[in-house]
């Protein structure tokens, strides 16, 4: 499947090795902890507690040319985008298909993507929402660019 220029394959495992047959392919695992939100641990956001957000974000970018999630693309605390930028272009230049693999993210990604059936994300899920409104960071409309 393509998305946002990107192929992609997701569904059954059977679905997914037969979609991949004969090809290399590109799994791309992430997930959340929240040891990044540990003042100075990690550069992954613009702030520890934006941290959280960055591998759906990437994944979001890596797949869709956008992050759908919320309206930002994942950046250092100076500014520095993130390598996924650098990670689709590869993708995209040699037609490498990818595999997203949740295996514990903090908010769930909205492309095509498996998930570990034993993924934990970095904290509790009644924990998420008190965290948008301290980073700064509004959720997307959902709509396309």
């Amino acid at each position: 499947m393509g998305v946002g220029g990107v192929f992609t394959v997701s569904g059954a495992p059977e679905v997914v090795l037969e979609g991949v047959a004969g090809k290399g392919v590109m799994a791309v695992v992430y997930g959340s902890t929240r040891t990044s939100t540990i003042p100075g641990i990690s550069i992954a956001g613009p702030s520890p507690e934006a941290t959280l957000y960055t591998p759906t974000l990437d994944i979001e970018y890596l797949v869709a040319g956008r992050s759908l999630t919320l309206d930002v693309v994942p950046v250092s605390p100076e500014g520095v985008p993130t390598p996924a930028v650098i990670t689709r272009a590869v993708a995209r230049a040699f037609n490498i298909p990818l595999l997203p693999v949740d295996a514990g993210s903090w908010t769930e990604a909205r492309v095509p993507h498996a998930k570990l059936p034993s993924r934990v994300a970095g904290g509790r899920t009644g924990e998420r929402q008190r965290w948008l409104p301290h980073i700064g960071l509004r959720r997307s409309s959902g709509r396309k660019a």
